[in-house]
């Protein structure tokens, strides 16, 4: 009898996925210049209830002006597509900018793919375009690539006319908490 039980309870434990990101878990902080912009982005992430996803919020300063946050994230595992899945809002004032994606967690990489929506009328960055009627949506992918425990490099790009482009290159990230 007791053995049964045991196997039956061992069956019920599985791996958590989710444990893939545990790596994120923490405070990060990147300081870099973009066209004569002094920027400090930093990036939260936290685990949700009993691990079962990661939220995530980015805030930035712009030339040491105050920090505002920028979007807030969810990330979880999506076990019939046995991905982990992304779902963005983006938090300025009347902002309707939403995106969705997926995340991939290789030992020593972080990939994260995410096609923003764009409310008509909204600037699209980057292509430097209004969204027009029925919105705009513009696919941003990043690689990050870990160098240690405390520190990642980064990489963005975005899908312009059809070719990706690099708009943040060798970013450093480096774990605050």
């Amino acid at each position: 009898m007791f053995c049964a039980c045991f196997t039956q309870l061992s069956l019920a434990q599985k791996e958590n996925p989710n444990e893939k990101l545990a790596y994120l878990i923490g405070t990060w902080k990147l300081e870099l210049v973009h066209k004569e912009m002094k920027i400090t982005a930093f990036m939260d992430f936290e685990w949700g209830v009993n691990k079962t996803y990661v939220l995530s919020r980015n805030t930035n300063s712009r030339n040491g002006g105050p920090v505002e946050v920028e979007n807030t994230s969810i990330i979880s595992w999506d076990g019939v597509a046995e991905t982990f899945v992304i779902s963005s809002v983006y938090n300025g004032p009347g902002d309707l900018l939403v995106g969705r994606g997926t995340v991939d967690v290789t030992e020593k990489k972080i990939f994260r793919d995410i096609l923003l929506h764009y409310a008509e009328g909204e600037k699209i960055p980057f292509i430097n375009e209004m969204a027009g009627k029925g919105g705009g949506k513009l696919q941003y992918r990043q690689h990050w690539e870990k160098i240690d425990a405390n520190s990642f490099r980064g990489r963005m790009e975005v899908l312009m006319h059809d070719q990706w482009k690099t708009t943040f290159d060798n970013e450093i990230w480096r774990k605050q908490k």
